[in-house]
């Protein structure tokens, strides 16, 4: 996937019982929390300078978000009343990790996206 002038490959692990069947990932809208974290930049490592979280708002967004959701089966969150979680293996600029998504199913919102390495 391409976001912004950079390549990422970015790798869900598959899951033999993946569900997306009431979320559709194209009508999902972002938090001002997770809008908030677009624009966060590394301050340190490998990656210093590069944006933490280039793939919350880029052409990729809505594919990438319906890969998690068809990777792992969610549950409901343990803080949000109306909130359903993924937590799904993958990959992210080289590193494995978790893809963390947490969706108001309420109000068809993105409250948490995130990739956690390893």
């Amino acid at each position: 996937m391409r976001y912004g002038s950079r390549n990422y490959i970015i790798v869900i692990s598959p899951c033999s019982e993946g569900t997306s069947k009431t979320i559709n990932a194209s009508e999902l809208k972002m938090s001002k929390t997770v809008q908030n974290h677009m624009n966060d930049i590394i301050k340190k490592g490998a990656n210093k300078g590069n944006l933490a979280r280039p793939y919350i708002d880029s052409n990729g967004t809505t594919t990438l978000v319906d890969e998690i959701m068809k990777g792992g089966t969610p549950v409901k969150d343990t803080v949000l009343k109306n909130g359903l979680r993924w937590d799904v293996e993958g990959a992210f600029r080289g590193s494995t990790g978790t893809w963390e998504l947490v969706v108001d199913t309420s109000s068809n919102t993105i409250v948490h996206f995130n990739f956690v390495a390893k």
